[in-house]
């Protein structure tokens, strides 16, 4: 009987000890793979080289005492810098005024300067350096890198038209100056952002509002069917309750073009798409439309018992039955 059993349970055939000579390979073949490939060591910093780097921003106009142990040697010199990835140099700028070639100098890519300028032209500003980190496609390290050296300017009357005259600091090798046209200083168009026609790049130029929010608030508009009031706005997702109050006053809102769901044709499905009807609420009104016909209008949403009327008023604003509004 045990030699029965050995015959039929523990015997292989020639394809199952094939495939359990490959298994065994790759096994060994995974644990040895790490030892032929050791960690790469790790770079140490020329100490002649950081030494030097500290000396020039002790020697650099304006510097105070001790600057050099503040700052990283990346971004202490105003002299070509070429540090792993980076490569540019580093002066004291105003982001809300330096042209493309300003943010080449400093090293920047072509992508992040285009979406710096798209931001500028949009009426977007740069209120304190820390915005800077606002920039989509700013790595961490680069925006660490620039910070020491953003200096904000005070805005320039809107009815200046002169350019401004852009040189790189006296203590590096730019000697190229030309004359580039100001950015003045808007938060908003006159009479305010329109919120159900604003995209992203508009919603960005409003005070604490970035380019994650921005899109949160253009997704909630969307998912709604437009907004039929500003105080909607402060329901977006993760917008705090203080960024909307400061923002509240900078919108307007155009609900003459809200998308509507027509309550005797859509069915649950379509209905619970919409962030302010739950599935238990979809299916009360379907129910409701299949047990007593046809709705004449809006109205007779409020026979059913589990929409209160203030429920009602609120979802009213996107519900038509055929041609009514």
């Amino acid at each position: 009987m045990w030699k029965q059993f050995v015959k039929d349970y523990l015997r292989f055939n020639k394809g199952e000890r094939r495939a359990v000579l490959v298994l065994l390979v790759l096994t060994l073949l995974i644990l040895v793979l790490p030892w032929c490939w050791p960690a790469p060591k790790p770079v140490v910093p020329d100490k002649k080289m950081l030494q030097q780097l500290e000396r020039q921003m002790a020697e650099q106009p304006g510097a105070e005492p001790g600057d050099h142990a503040v700052h990283s040697p990346v971004s202490t010199s105003a002299t070509s810098v070429n540090t792993g990835r980076f490569s540019g140099r580093l002066f004291y700028f105003d982001p809300n005024t330096l042209p493309e070639a300003g943010f080449k100098e400093l090293g920047l890519r072509d992508r992040t300067i285009q979406t710096i300028q798209h931001y500028r032209e949009k009426g977007g500003r740069f209120r304190r350096p820390e915005d800077l980190g606002k920039i989509y496609g700013l790595y961490p390290d680069e925006y660490a890198r620039l910070l020491p050296y953003v200096k904000i300017e005070q805005p320039l009357p809107a009815t200046r038209s002169a350019g401004k005259e852009y040189s790189a600091p006296s203590t590096g090798s730019y000697t190229k100056s030309a004359s580039y046209p100001s950015y003045p200083h808007k938060t908003t168009t006159p009479h305010g952002i329109e919120i159900n026609a604003a995209d992203t790049l508009s919603l960005i130029t409003l005070p604490g509002i970035g380019e994650r929010l921005a899109g949160r608030i253009v997704h909630f508009r969307d998912k709604l069917g437009g907004f039929y009031s500003v105080d909607q706005v402060g329901e977006t997702y993760a917008l705090p309750d203080s960024v909307f109050q400061q923002i509240k006053i900078l919108l307007r809102c155009d609900s003459n073009a809200l998308r509507h769901l027509d309550i005797n044709t859509a069915d649950a499905n379509t209905l619970r798409q919409h962030p302010y009807i739950s599935w238990n609420i979809a299916n009360a009104i379907v129910e409701y439309r299949r047990q007593h016909g046809d709705y004449k209008n809006v109205g007779e949403l409020q026979k059913i018992d589990i929409i209160t009327s203030e429920f009602f008023q609120k979802l009213r604003p996107y519900l038509t039955v055929g041609s009514e509004k």
